[in-house]
């Protein structure tokens, strides 16, 4: 297919409320950014703390950001980020991160609603994978599943709003130690003009530690 040029723009401030994932196709100009938040759950004893990083190829270099922008992307472009988790306690932990809540809507004001209203979402075209260091060893964790793929069947009367799916589960961080989580975001190669001008929000990036 005719690779369509799109601007997508992924913002992820910590401390704020929504990260909003934008796609749109280039004669579409999207200007507005929306901070996003990583939210940290430490259970019992637990203390951590996270930074998001970003490179522009898996093998980085990474640096830190205060916020994440992926400008003028095409169908097959992937986007690297990284999460440096430092248990800053004195026990050790099992981390999880996960993606939460997550909804649709139109993504530009005064655009062509046509697509939302036909039921597209951004979740069928985004492909993560991930994976994360454990002692310097790499451990996949999610292998090129789309967002709904990893979201799976809802439960009755739980909405995507709701929905949940987990990117890294149970990493082993010793005290004082930093592990990372590292993902990347795809542009599937078979997103199409049915897919412009929608927007889909994550409600939080929520990081979970409990003592091990």
């Amino acid at each position: 297919m005719i690779k369509k040029k799109m601007t997508m723009s992924l913002v992820a401030l910590i401390g704020a409320s929504l990260m909003f994932i934008v796609a749109t196709f280039a004669w579409l100009t999207v200007s507005e950014y929306v901070n996003s938040g990583i939210t940290v759950v430490n259970v019992s004893n637990a203390d951590t703390t996270a930074t998001l990083q970003m490179a522009e190829v898996a093998e980085g270099p990474y640096t830190t950001v205060t916020s994440l922008i992926i400008p003028s992307s095409v169908p097959g472009d992937v986007f690297y980020y990284r999460l440096a988790i430092e248990n800053t306690g004195e026990v050790a932990l099992l981390t999880s991160v996960y993606f939460r809540g997550f909804t649709d809507a139109v993504g530009r004001a005064g655009g062509d609603p046509t697509n939302f209203n036909n039921g597209q979402t951004l979740r069928d075209i985004l492909i993560v994978d991930s994976y994360y260091t454990n002692d310097s060893v790499n451990v996949p964790a999610v292998t090129g599943q789309t967002f709904n793929a990893l979201i799976g069947s809802l439960p009755m009367g739980i909405g995507y709003d709701q929905a949940v799916f987990g990117i890294a589960a149970n990493i082993p961080l010793a005290a004082a130690e930093t592990e990372y989580v590292y993902f990347s975001l795809t542009v599937s190669d078979e997103a199409g003009t049915d897919y412009e001008n929608l927007r889909l929000a994550i409600s939080q990036i929520q990081i979970s530690s409990v003592s091990s």
